[in-house]
């Protein structure tokens, strides 16, 4: 198949009787300058591990195989025939199934190894998803680049204070800094979708930040993005699950860490949020009997 033909991406589906599902957003890249221009932000050394999410019919993994072996992650078991016929020469290996579901195991089972580079196409709706189980590898990606819709990428890069950021924000932008890479017109894609998509660059930050149990971070930071219309001391007090019982309780834990009372999530740094997470955890330490 010529990857750089629309036409003859189009004709190949056809020919083989597959084709993109919308249950699973399912968009093919067609545009060969797009995929040269990701494959040269996701590019690895000779010795590194490289992840694909989403491979689709292979646009990318064309160019991803010629650096070295690539680790598939695809859910359509019609594009995994496909694949294997197409790269059956090829270092490639396939994960079957959801990756949100399998990126965590397969990072365990020792097969596949943990992932110094991940590249790929993600379904709009299962991109937060995916990337936040990406970041929380121990240890991280070094680099992570991924197409996700514009307004996703939004969130992914704003700043505290601003209207796009949000517990997701903090959750990625912990462990990474991440910047717009360039935008993609839908007439890139096969089917065209109907909104703009963006490639973001996510790259591990040296000094990313380790909470001292980060399921404790993460329900803490979203225990203060649940009501954004409140103050932190309002949202905190409510995060029995992390074991705080009252108002002057979260008061006493905020001033602790240095965070007004009276701010608001939004206007918190992600360094903010570690600080009260790990002062919740002493917290907890203190009152086991």
């Amino acid at each position: 198949m010529n990857y750089d033909s629309p036409r003859d991406i189009i004709e190949s589906l056809r020919r083989h009787h597959i084709g993109p599902k919308k249950r699973w957003g399912q968009n093919f890249l067609i545009d060969g300058n797009v995929r040269r221009a990701i494959a040269a932000l996701a590019m690895r050394d000779e010795a590194e591990t490289l992840w694909e999410i989403g491979p689709g019919i292979g646009a990318l993994t064309e160019l991803l195989v010629q650096t070295g072996p690539v680790t598939a992650f695809e859910i359509d078991w019609g594009i995994i025939r496909f694949l294997k016929r197409q790269f059956e020469r090829a270092p490639l290996s396939i994960v079957a199934g959801d990756a949100v579901a399998t990126i965590g195991l397969t990072a365990r089972d020792g097969a596949h190894g943990t992932p110094d580079v991940v590249v790929g196409n993600l379904p709009y709706r299962r991109a937060a998803a995916i990337i936040a189980a990406l970041v929380d590898l121990q240890p991280p990606p070094r680099r992570i680049v991924v197409t996700v819709q514009k307004e996703m990428a939004e969130r992914l890069v704003a700043a505290p204070g601003t209207r796009d950021y949000s517990a997701f924000s903090v959750t990625v932008q912990s462990v990474c800094s991440v910047e717009r890479a360039f935008d993609i017109s839908a007439a890139c894609f096969y089917p065209a979708p109907e909104v703009i998509s963006t490639v973001v660059k996510l790259t591990r930050r040296d000094d990313r930040l380790i909470p001292v149990d980060r399921a404790l971070f993460l329900r803490v930071k979203d225990a203060l993005f649940a009501r954004r219309r409140k103050t932190v001391v309002n949202n905190l007090k409510h995060c029995g699950n992390a074991g705080v019982s009252d108002a002057q309780q979260a008061r006493l834990l905020l001033q602790r860490c240095g965070i007004d009372p009276a701010a608001r999530a939004e206007t918190l740094a992600p360094e903010a949020f570690v600080r009260l997470a790990d002062e919740v955890y002493r917290l907890q330490q203190s009152t086991i009997v």
